[in-house]
């Protein structure tokens, strides 16, 4: 393992987009990181320590020394390619493979937006949820979920999303 006191990563808990970096450095074998978790109610204050690093307020952010970085996929990247040469490889050095990696990483949006919807939806008051309304998010991310069964049931190489490796998608 190697020591990386001088990465500060910020995330919330239960984001999945926030926690992708996290689990870059865990698959990178990189322990003594900086883990500084908000919870939602932190972030709607803007944390000072938290603005240092991304004027946004938002998470993920990340800051390795001097570099600084605060969107999920960059982060991703940036561990990558920083420490190519340390615990799992995340990206496939052949350019179709890279690319099948690439293309999830964006699709994973969808999920994540479709998904985000629905539970922004469903914590509205009774009184000001329209179920029809539901019912059409609920369809969308439904739809949107089939894509990806189909993507792991067409997957002949392995059990992960773009084969028998684990990767950033």
């Amino acid at each position: 393992e190697i020591m990386a006191s001088d990465i500060t990563v910020c995330h919330r808990p239960g984001c999945p987009v926030s926690w992708r970096p996290v689990i870059c450095l865990e698959e990178k074998g990189l322990s003594g990181y900086n883990s500084k978790h908000f919870s939602a109610e932190e972030l709607s204050a803007k944390p000072e320590d938290l603005l240092k690093i991304n004027p946004r307020g938002q998470v993920p952010a990340f800051m390795h020394g001097d570099v600084i970085v605060n969107e999920s996929i960059g982060i991703c990247l940036y561990i990558e390619n920083t420490f190519k040469n340390q615990g799992t490889k995340l990206l496939p050095d052949d350019p179709a493979k890279q690319a099948l990696v690439f293309q999830r990483m964006m699709e994973s949006s969808n999920i994540n937006y479709l998904g985000a919807a629905v539970v922004a939806y469903v914590r509205k008051k009774p009184e000001d949820r329209d179920e029809e309304v539901l019912a059409e998010k609920g369809k969308a991310l439904v739809k949107e979920l089939h894509i990806w069964e189909n993507y792991l049931a067409q997957n002949v190489e392995g059990p992960f999303i773009t084969g028998k490796d684990f990767t950033l998608a």
